[in-house]
């Protein structure tokens, strides 16, 4: 018999400060986060720091929500 696939993890949610003048001009910023790999057998599941370039536009929402495929878990 097949072994059920582990549940799938939830999606990660991260804040990012940015300053009025950030704001303003616009800047680029790294995030730093953890996720979740699904290691080579298919069932063990381990943490791992990852991070991405998030781009600040001129002139962008204070709660602008950006969705990145594939950086998550």
């Amino acid at each position: 018999m097949r072994e059920p696939a582990p549940p799938k993890p939830a999606d990660i949610d991260v804040t990012v400060e940015a300053t009025l003048e950030e704001f303003f001009n616009g800047s680029k910023k790294r995030v730093d986060y953890r996720r979740q790999v699904v290691g080579l057998d298919g069932r063990t599941i381990k943490t791992e720091v990852a991070f991405t370039n998030v781009f600040v536009r001129p002139g962008m929402p204070e709660s602008q929500t950006l969705k990145l495929k594939g950086f998550g878990n």
